[in-house]
């Protein structure tokens, strides 16, 4: 890309915009809702840009593709997996956006991860739907940084209390971080994400069992070079593995019984690498690259058995 820059505007939603905004479950993905050009079902973090469907839309924390980030995947996606004690600010493109941010036909949704104060600090967080804690801080007289941040929903606890039989969900997340600045023009920073769901539901007879368990493991580590307003550049190499592992059984006496069993395991492996020179006050020569290779196993099975009753 060369010439002057183009004019695509994010809606930017910081961080004490997120926290002042009314939400289900402690979910800052569920604000960008509220913008227009942006809808979503009642139920579901799941967001639909200008009209397109949910896998139209790219989600980036921290410049790197997350694949379907949301808990309870095939149950609406309830709540997204990002703890908003991670978030700095998350820029929403849904009128056109870069060429830089790839394929995806109906928007971007940008997830800048919380900057980690000089000193040790940290925020505690339970409500009805999560509990969770988030620390950071620094070290090496401010050239290095670190933060943590787990958290685990709190659905299970709240059903077992009132006595349902409909379901057991189970999810927790995990964030770390670790960077440190080696001179004036390199950083270099390591970083996990973790997402884990366990869920088992049942119809209202419990006749129909469902289960379902997923994994999400991003890691990748980043280096950035020179300076974001002159010239510089980011390199991030990631690995990432996408786990589930769904089944089902239904006995409807004296019709059928039957039970099926999907395992996905997939695991990508990318290579991004971004560079710019801002040439004077309006002119950009920005160029990138990405490399990545996937793999998959799927392995399916099912069974049937019909009962015939002779009157």
């Amino acid at each position: 890309l060369f010439g002057e820059e183009p004019a695509f505007s994010p809606t930017v939603l910081g961080s004490a915009e997120l926290e002042s905004l009314p939400d289900i479950g402690e979910d800052p993905v569920r604000a960008v809702a509220r913008l227009p050009g942006v809808a979503r079902q009642d139920f579901s973090s799941r967001n639909h840009l200008r009209g397109g469907a949910e896998n139209e839309t790219l989600v980036r924390f921290d410049d790197l593709r997350l694949f379907n980030p949301y808990h309870l995947k095939d149950f609406f996606g309830v709540f997204s997996s990002i703890d908003p004690g991670i978030v700095s600010d998350i820029r929403v493109y849904t009128g056109g956006f870069p060429v830089n941010f790839g394929d995806r036909s109906s928007g971007v949704v940008d997830i800048a991860p919380r900057l980690p104060g000089a000193r040790p600090q940290g925020q505690a967080v339970l409500s009805l739907f999560t509990a969770g804690v988030a620390l950071d801080g620094g070290f090496a007289a401010g050239a290095g940084d670190w933060a943590i941040a787990a958290r685990r929903g709190n659905m299970d606890v709240f059903l077992d209390a009132a006595d349902s039989t409909l379901g057991e969900p189970d999810y927790h997340d995990l964030y770390a971080h670790a960077g440190r600045r080696l001179n004036d023009w390199l950083a270099v920073s390591a970083n996990t994400l973790v997402f884990d769901d366990r869920i088992v539901a049942f119809d209202s007879d419990q006749e129909e069992e469902a289960r379902a368990e997923y994994r999400d493991a991003y890691w990748w580590l980043r280096f950035d070079l020179g300076e974001p307003d002159g010239r510089g550049g980011r390199v991030l190499a990631s690995r990432t593995e996408l786990e589930s592992e769904r089944g089902g059984n239904a006995v409807l006496p004296g019709v059928a019984t039957g039970s099926l069993s999907d395992e996905r395991n997939f695991t990508i492996h990318s290579l991004q690498a971004d560079g710019w020179w801002r040439i004077g006050a309006t002119s950009l020569l920005q160029a990138g690259a990405e490399w990545r290779q996937q793999s998959g196993r799927y392995e399916y099975s099912d069974a049937v058995d019909f009962e015939l009753l002779f009157l």
